[in-house]
């Protein structure tokens, strides 16, 4: 919108159509640089509908005028560099309405000289819609974490419940050993001593549930279709080879498997040849990052 009053003014609608201007998507404004800063001198119709003033509240009033002071410092550095390099794109700001909203606006400018006399022009645009985009960008980042901290406190308990099934199958070896100590006793007091302890003890064992099961349950809570998968794939592995697969998938380095599979290095190695050669890999193919595409 144009005044009528002034030879500025007048230049101005001869080279800005108004019609044109009404017509431009967001909010127009064209200032005269001023050692004070600026003056707003031209301006479309969404400027007056989006920011509720009129044409008489609108002229010479300087950019900050339509500006929230959350943003101000952001555009006064956008400005510097209107003046200083002559232009300035994307620059994130919000709108104070005459009714005290506030609006997440993009705005732009352009430096350019009439009459020997400093202007700039721009546009802002509405910028709602990408706020809110961001914010559901954020959203879905914040559950993308929250899925990994669960997915990883899974696998954490996967490997606690894989290392106890180890220590149970230990204590139940060395039970064995304990029990088989025992024919050679032939002292009963001692014998009944000796029994009693090793009761005690597989009392206590038998209160644990079956490791695996347990560990099944968890690990297919976390990796719902990787038995299944494995299986379609490879139908003839057995279900030793399946478990030991399953513990590849959870990253057990090969100390633990040798202590939950309570063998070798040696044998982990031959374990592993055996499963490699049924999975059909090629030397140069990684066996633990196979499985774990399952």
């Amino acid at each position: 919108m144009y005044r009528d009053q002034t030879l500025e003014e007048s230049v101005l609608s001869r080279l800005f159509n108004q019609k044109l201007l009404d017509c431009l998507p967001g909010i127009f404004y064209l200032y005269k640089i001023c050692p004070n800063g600026g003056k707003l001198k031209a301006w479309n119709k969404n400027h007056m509908t989006i920011t509720g003033y009129s044409s008489e509240e609108c002229l010479d009033k300087p950019p900050l005028f339509f500006i929230d002071d959350h943003t101000a410092s952001d555009i006064e550095r956008a400005l510097q560099e209107i003046y200083d390099r002559g232009q300035v794109k994307n620059v994130s700001g919000n709108l104070r309405t005459k009714r005290g909203e506030i609006l997440p606006y993009i705005f732009e400018g352009y430096k350019f000289e009439l009459h020997n006399e400093p202007y700039f022009m721009g546009v802002g645009i509405d910028a709602s819609h990408i706020v809110s985009l961001e914010e559901q960008l954020e959203f879905l980042r914040l559950e993308k974490e929250q899925a990994i901290r669960k997915r990883k406190q899974k696998e954490n308990e996967l490997m606690s419940v894989a290392l106890e099934n180890s220590a149970r199958e230990q204590a139940l070896r060395e039970a064995s050993g304990r029990i088989a100590e025992l024919l050679d006793i032939d002292d009963l007091g001692t014998l009944h001593r000796r029994l009693q302890s090793h009761l005690e003890g597989i009392r206590l064992q038998s209160k644990l549930e079956d490791n695996w099961d347990t560990f099944q349950i968890q690990f297919s809570s976390v990796h719902d279709q990787f038995f299944k998968r494995l299986r379609e794939v490879h139908p003839s592995l057995t279900s030793g080879e399946l478990r030991f697969c399953a513990y590849i998938k959870v990253l057990m380095s090969s100390a633990q498997l040798c202590q939950l599979l309570n063998i070798s290095k040696e044998g982990l190695k031959k374990k592993r040849y055996r499963i490699r050669k049924k999975l059909g890999l090629a030397s140069d193919v990684d066996m633990d990052a196979y499985i774990s595409k399952f």
